[in-house]
């Protein structure tokens, strides 16, 4: 998950358990939202960001399409 992000040009802070960080700024809650209606699930910092939970492959791959889709790196 980590390298997936990273190679896709976003800016992550070092993970310290069994999620990550992502630093959206004033963009949090519109991102958060965006994903919600989606279908995936993140626990958000309204104007910081959101905390992603590791899950399993599919969901991994299912967060990372989704981001993709309603938000760029930053």
């Amino acid at each position: 998950m980590i390298a997936s992000l990273k190679g896709a040009g976003w800016n992550l802070p070092d993970a310290q358990a069994n999620f990550v960080y992502l630093p959206l700024g004033a963009e949090t809650d519109s991102v958060y939202l965006e994903m919600e209606k989606r279908g995936v699930v993140t626990r958000p910092f309204s104007n910081e960001g959101v905390r992603i939970t590791i899950g399993s492959v599919a969901e991994n791959d299912r967060f990372l399409r989704t981001l993709a889709e309603v938000a760029k790196p930053r």
